[in-house]
C-alpha cells in the first residue's frame, strides 16, 4: 500500500469521526472534553484496525454482518436523546454532563468500519503503521469536525442544542444510507 493509498483510505475511514464530531461540536462543551473525544475516536479506530488485522477476515467477518448498522443506530439514538433534551430543557449542558459516557460510546460503535478494514489483511511493512496512521487521521478529522461544529454554532441563529440534534440525526441518516448502498 502506497502512502497516498494509505492516506486516502484513512480519510475515508475517518469520515464518520469528522461527521459525528461536526454535530457534537455544536454542543456546549469544555475544550478538555472535546480533546478527549477526538482522542477516543483516534484510539478506537486505530485499535479496531489493528484488531481486525490480527484476527483475520475468515475468522470474524461472518459474525459481524449485523454490526454495520451499529454506528448509524448509535448516532441516531444519541441524536434523538439530544433532541429530547433540547425540547424538554432550555439548559442542555447540565443534562449532557451527566451522560458523557453516551458521547464516548459513539467512537466504539463507529469503529466497526475500521475493524473490517483491518480484516482485509495487513499490507507489507511494519504491522503497526496502518493502525497508527488510521488512528491519527481519524483523531485529526475528529478535531476538525469539533472545530467546524463549534464555529457553525457560533455563526448560526439556531441554538446549539437544536443544531446538534438535527446534525446528529442527519449524520445518522447519511451513515444508514451509506450502509444501505454498500450492502
Amino acid at each position: 500500500m502506497s502512502t497516498s493509498q494509505l492516506i486516502i483510505a484513512g480519510l475515508l475511514l475517518g469520515l464518520d469521526s469528522f461527521l459525528v464530531c461536526l454535530a457534537v461540536g455544536a454542543l456546549p462543551e469544555r475544550s478538555v472534553r472535546r480533546s478527549q473525544l477526538a482522542l477516543s475516536f483516534g484510539i478506537c479506530d486505530g485499535a479496531a484496525t489493528w484488531i481486525g488485522s490480527i484476527v483475520g477476515m475468515e475468522r470474524l467477518r461472518w459474525s459481524l454482518d449485523w454490526s454495520s448498522w451499529l454506528g448509524p443506530a448509535a448516532v441516531a439514538c444519541y441524536g434523538a436523546y439530544v433532541l429530547f433534551l433540547a425540547w424538554r430543557s432550555p439548559v442542555i449542558s447540565a443534562k449532557l454532563a451527566s451522560t458523557r459516557w453516551l458521547v464516548f460510546a459513539l467512537p466504539l460503535c463507529l469503529s466497526v468500519d475500521n475493524l473490517f478494514a483491518g480484516l482485509g489483511g495487513q499490507p507489507t511493512g511494519h504491522p503497526f503503521l496502518v493502525p497508527v496512521a488510521y488512528g491519527l487521521i481519524s483523531g485529526g478529522l475528529a478535531v476538525v469536525g469539533l472545530a467546524v461544529g463549534s464555529f457553525l454554532t457560533r455563526r448560526s441563529h439556531l441554538s446549539s442544542r437544536w443544531m446538534a440534534a438535527v446534525l446528529l440525526l442527519m449524520v445518522a441518516g447519511g451513515l444508514a444510507l451509506k450502509e444501505a448502498l454498500a450492502g
